[in-house]
């Protein structure tokens, strides 16, 4: 029976040790397949994004040439003046996060998805059998380890028992047999 036991436990534990489960591991795989698998949506918007805010013809060009028409009004209306250094903070700030949105654009990568999707249907399997989430796999990984140290430690002292009473009882043997001879 503890032999069965045991066997249950060593292979429980070896199957989620070799998991490597980590905490939070299944919404941070989620966020990642639904990011790799609207890659090629996202990074089409991205591009389009960045093209109208920082290309040719878009967002910053047309606040440059919006500066130098103001600049030239400036020059017959003072209290202008102040607006063609706002719109070219404006047109850094838009050419700032046109770079921003650049730098984000991520190739679609169908390797990494189906890694990601595989690993989220080996804990998936894993919380069919150990618990609904990471902390619960974990939680009874700990208590698996804890019975089989329980089991492993009864049967060392189950060991050390016997061997004592086997010394115990040649000891007395002895005894009895120079008792004998008496």
């Amino acid at each position: 029976e503890r032999s069965r036991e045991l066997d249950v436990l060593a292979f429980e534990i070896n199957e989620i040790e070799r998991a490597g489960v980590q905490a939070g591991e299944s919404a941070e795989l989620s966020e990642l397949v639904r990011r790799l698998a609207n890659a090629e949506t996202v990074a089409t918007a991205l591009t389009n994004a960045s093209h109208a805010l920082k290309g040719e013809g878009g967002a910053t060009d047309l606040i440059a040439g919006a500066g130098s028409e103001i600049e030239s009004a400036a020059a017959v209306d003072d209290e202008l003046a102040s607006l063609p250094a706002r719109l070219e903070a404006a047109a850094i700030e838009i050419a700032d996060v046109a770079d921003e949105l650049a730098g984000r654009v991520v190739a679609p990568d169908p390797e990494a998805l189906e890694n990601a999707q595989q690993r989220l249907a080996g804990l998936a399997r894993l919380k069919r059998k150990y618990g609904d989430d990471e902390g619960e796999i974990l939680a009874y990984l700990d208590r698996a380890r804890a019975r089989r140290a329980e089991i492993e430690g009864h049967d060392a002292d189950v060991e050390a028992n016997e061997r004592d009473y086997e010394l115990r009882t040649a000891t007395a043997t002895r005894a009895a047999g120079r008792l004998g001879e008496l």
